[in-house]
């Protein structure tokens, strides 16, 4: 096990333990920011990032709204090594994913409370895998 991997299982056990949240799932949902940061502070050599990173720039646009202004950047995707399933194509993510998401990556994988060992996709972790499947809606 990694020890970004070992400092996520620590870290979302204080959150659980201290009632800042109950699930790890809840930590994804309102705690991301927050969690990813100390994760980056605890190792220097992981990033955050999060759905602006990914977002074309528009004039106008500061980023993530969740909503149809939102256009993925297929060039930014493919060097996360993050395109989406085959089933979907990189336009109907702006239709598919509403929320925001903010996640840790760290020598090529990504990382999240629900997912201390990563992924290598990040559409992978369970936050994007819900609207992917049509399971959340805000």
């Amino acid at each position: 096990m990694s020890n970004i991997s070992v400092s996520i299982y620590q870290l979302r056990e204080e959150y659980i333990e201290s009632g800042r949240a109950k699930t790890y799932q809840e930590i994804n949902c309102g705690d991301c920011v927050d969690f990813a940061e100390e994760i980056e502070f605890r190792h220097s050599s992981s990033i955050s990032l999060s759905n602006d990173h990914f977002i074309l720039e528009t004039e106008g646009s500061d980023g993530w709204d969740g909503d149809e202004t939102d256009q993925w950047d297929e060039v930014w995707l493919s060097e996360y090594n993050s395109l989406p399933p085959e089933k979907i194509t990189v336009p109907e993510l702006t239709e598919k994913i509403k929320g925001y998401h903010c996640w840790i990556y760290f020598e090529n994988k990504h990382y999240d409370a629900e997912c201390p060992e990563g992924v290598e996709n990040l559409f992978e972790l369970p936050f994007f895998q819900r609207y992917l499947n049509h399971q959340e809606e805000y």
